[in-house]
């Protein structure tokens, strides 16, 4: 089954809608927008990712996150996720409604993974190397499929030994997330990782760079699709297109 995640970044420095949503009234009626155009599932975050991002403190970035969270749980039935990997963040957002963890940092970061175990609420663990500070400065792999499909691999079985059940933990190969172009054949990550895995793949695909359709993915893999700034379903499984803006 395919789903649509509309992406909110409530910063002022994310790839190319920083600054757009940092008023938590202009924040919520987008979100809204991208749910009219068929978004399932909206990502709220407080802290860019974008490539040489810096960290900001938790108290900063709950400001941001927090009343549009709780507006959107108020104002429509929509899964409300968290773009977090600060466990604070995730525990205050989930008591608001929030109903996905989504972690570029695979719940790596001390504390996160305790965190999310005791939400009980699903987790997205994504492949990232480095951090976004210094993630495109030289990424380089010996095996970028081996590698991304190894540590998402890794990355579970660490989640199912603190207590997440495998129904409940997502994937995703982080495209553009210390990647370079040629390695964007992590499609075949996918492939691999969806192969009898019975896991959520997901794929972040921003703006107007791709139409995606991956006709391997077996209708007993769910996986989800992700579009920046919203998408609405084309006609097809697994395809993809941006939202009007």
């Amino acid at each position: 089954m395919t789903r649509v995640m509309g992406i909110l970044n409530t910063t002022p420095d994310s790839f190319s809608d920083g600054g757009l949503w940092t008023e938590p009234g202009r924040a919520v009626k987008r979100a809204l927008e991208m749910v009219a155009q068929g978004a399932d599932i909206i990502d709220v975050g407080g802290e860019s990712t974008r490539p040489g991002a810096r960290s900001v403190e938790t108290q900063q970035e709950l400001d941001r996150v927090l009343p549009v969270v709780e507006a959107l749980v108020a104002e429509s039935a929509v899964t409300v996720s968290v773009d977090t990997s600060k466990p604070d963040v995730m525990t205050a957002a989930v008591a608001a409604g929030a109903g996905l963890i989504n972690d570029v940092f695979a719940l790596r970061q001390a504390g996160a993974l305790e965190a999310a175990a005791g939400l009980g609420v699903p987790v997205c663990l994504m492949h990232m190397q480095g951090k976004p500070r210094d993630m495109q400065t030289d990424p380089s792999y010996a095996d970028v499929v081996g590698e991304v499909e190894e540590f998402l691999l890794q990355r579970a079985r660490s989640c199912e030994a603190a207590g997440i059940s495998r129904d409940r933990i997502w994937i995703d190969p982080g495209f553009g997330f210390g990647k370079k172009t040629p390695e964007c054949r992590l499609a075949e990550a996918r492939r691999h990782l969806a192969r009898g895995r019975r896991r959520p793949v997901r794929a972040r695909c921003y703006l107007e760079a791709y139409l995606v359709h991956w006709p391997w993915v077996s209708p007993c893999n769910e996986y989800v699709v992700v579009c920046h700034q919203g998408c609405e379903y084309a006609n097809e499984p697994g395809v993809i297109q941006p939202a009007a803006r």
